[in-house]
């Protein structure tokens, strides 16, 4: 399974998605933690990776926002007050077609008409 769809299986409870910072953990009753991430901590989870070494994974998220929404900053949109866990799993379901087009060395991605 690619990164892109590892780290929106991570994000698909709205539970698991959240703004303003990478991770975070929860404590919940009975001492047991669960955690949440934005797009890019989601990514950051699943590749290892860090920020100053993005992969391939990582630009065909920040190309599938500026595809789709014309703007550069995944870490502003996904904090962004309008943008909405379902925008989020959009996004990455944009950037899955991208990558799977280039994987079958096919133009244009269905989901960008």
């Amino acid at each position: 399974m690619s990164i892109l769809r590892k780290a929106r299986e991570l994000l698909t409870d709205p539970e698991n998605w959240t703004k303003g910072a990478f991770h975070k953990t929860r404590r919940k009753s009975g001492g047991t933690t669960e955690h949440s991430y934005c797009a890019l901590g989601a990514w950051r989870k699943v590749s290892g990776k860090g920020l100053n070494d993005p992969g391939k994974a990582r630009n065909l998220l920040f190309r599938a926002l500026k595809e789709k929404t014309g703007r550069t900053c995944v870490i502003r949109y996904n904090d962004d007050h309008r943008t909405t866990h379902k925008d989020i799993l959009d996004l990455f379901d944009l950037a899955i077609c991208m990558e799977e087009c280039e994987n079958e060395h096919t133009t244009g991605c269905a989901k960008l008409n």
